[in-house]
């Protein structure tokens, strides 16, 4: 194939990696009243097997427009597949020192296991300082999201079982030696999702300085995911429909236990990070929340 026609096919099937990534990111999860009949405490045993039985449950009974991602998901992953070598040549022939370097560091830091730990036992020990459950909340929903992101990649490697791009292009089916989804992209973007829910949302309320942070700090997390995706694609050590899958994964696992969570109590105010310049410092404030009145359902 003439490289002209490679490269603009790598080019449009970059903009369906966007709209496919645009698609599962463009949805919010919806609000509900709590139940009193639901767990008591948004973490422990109790929110664990009902966040587990919620992650079984809840693809079959997705809505038209769950059903509507799902096929673009399925369709996004079909024309990555048909065209990854492409890719791979795109990739190859681009290759930057600079670029390489970065998507390295970003991956040492977002597409390790340690990443999403450290982040639980900070999120855990500020509910000290804070006396709130949303912080242990949150320590609760990255470690899920990471456990669960974890089982359902090297599930969906072994069923969709690829080998990586340096040994060869063969796919295989039931195969413990597969690599068809990115366990290091699912890892990056498992936390985006739990971050956001608890703190990184625009609100009505908030300054114009903490919608920049927010919004900063979500576009620093989506990168980190991004760039992890590219670095295994760089490295030769995925293909595109893999890493595909792995930001798919850790961002829909995310998105399920944030609904799950949502149905056992609303979202509340909690902590909230407001950097103010002060001299040559900063000082973070802390906002405690309330928790929500219970009522029975009809």
């Amino acid at each position: 194939m003439p490289s002209k026609i490679r490269r603009r096919l790598a080019a449009g099937v970059v903009l369906t990696i966007a709209v496919g990534l645009a698609v599962p990111a463009s949805a919010e999860e919806q609000e509900s009243d709590p139940d009193p009949r639901l767990p008591a405490k948004p973490y422990g045993l109790r929110q664990l097997r009902y966040d587990a039985r919620y992650l079984v449950h809840r693809p079959l009974r997705l809505e038209r427009r769950g059903q509507s991602k799902l096929l673009a998901v399925a369709g996004t992953t079909l024309a990555l597949y048909l065209a990854r070598e492409e890719i791979r040549d795109f990739v190859d022939e681009h290759r930057s020192d600079g670029a390489t370097r970065l998507a390295n560091r970003a991956r040492d830091v977002f597409g390790k296991g340690a990443f999403v730990p450290t982040l639980a036992l900070l999120a855990y020990s500020a509910s000290f300082a804070t006396h709130n459950e949303r912080e242990k909340e949150t320590a609760f929903l990255l470690l899920e999201s990471m456990a669960y992101s974890s089982l359902v990649a090297a599930s969906g490697s072994f069923v969709l079982a690829a080998e990586r791009p340096e040994s060869g292009d063969s796919i295989h089916f039931f195969d413990s030696d597969g690599r068809g989804i990115s366990l290091d992209v699912a890892l990056a973007a498992s936390v985006i999702p739990p971050l956001r829910r608890q703190y990184l949302r625009v609100r009505p309320e908030d300054g114009k300085l903490r919608c920049f942070w927010k919004r900063s700090l979500t576009g620093l997390l989506y990168a980190g995911a991004l760039l992890t995706a590219y670095q295994r694609v760089d490295a030769d050590k995925h293909w595109a429909p893999d890493v595909y899958l792995g930001m798919v994964t850790g961002l829909a696992i995310g998105r399920t236990l944030n609904a799950a969570h949502d149905e056992v109590r609303p979202r509340q105010a909690s902590l909230s990070l407001g950097l103010v310049p002060r001299g040559f410092g900063f000082t973070v404030s802390f906002q405690p929340g309330r928790r929500a009145p219970s009522r029975e359902r009809p």
